[in-house]
């Protein structure tokens, strides 16, 4: 049996979207800053991520995002605030903070864009087995 070209033509259009949507997911990458020093050093030591000081000033270089601020903002935090309270933390807290910044994936989505591309995930699969049990109940022949 064929499959008549009025079917054929809208299921190749929707597989051909799914792929397409599928393809824009993009897959977290780790990604990191790798200095000189600790690439030169024989030895890889603890403190391979620099002095406190330069962490603490990229953690106020960070601040200095738009989107960090519009971030803050929106939890009620003014970036001058958030400066101030970088100034406070000690050393451990500095480094343990910079740690997990290093540990984010690079281009990764959170939140909201997460939930949307999964939802958009299930109902693209649902359509294709949707559509495919469609196409064989009407390729079966029917016994009665």
């Amino acid at each position: 049996m064929l499959i008549r070209p009025s079917v054929f033509k809208p299921i190749c259009g929707f597989v051909i979207l799914a792929v397409a949507m599928l393809s824009l997911y993009p897959a977290p990458a780790p990604a990191a800053m790798v200095e000189t020093d600790s690439v030169l050093r024989s030895e890889p030591s603890p403190d391979a991520a620099g002095p406190v000081s330069a962490e603490r000033e990229r953690l106020k270089r960070l601040l200095r995002r738009q989107a960090a601020r519009d971030a803050l903002r929106s939890h009620g935090l003014s970036a001058e605030e958030a400066t101030a309270r970088i100034d406070a933390l000690s050393d451990a807290e500095v480094r343990r903070i910079a740690g997990r910044l290093d540990r984010l994936p690079a281009g990764a989505f959170h939140g909201a864009a997460d939930g949307a591309r999964s939802a958009a995930l299930i109902i693209v699969v649902v359509g294709i087995l949707l559509i495919l049990v469609l196409l064989f109940a009407k390729l079966v022949p029917d016994d009665s």
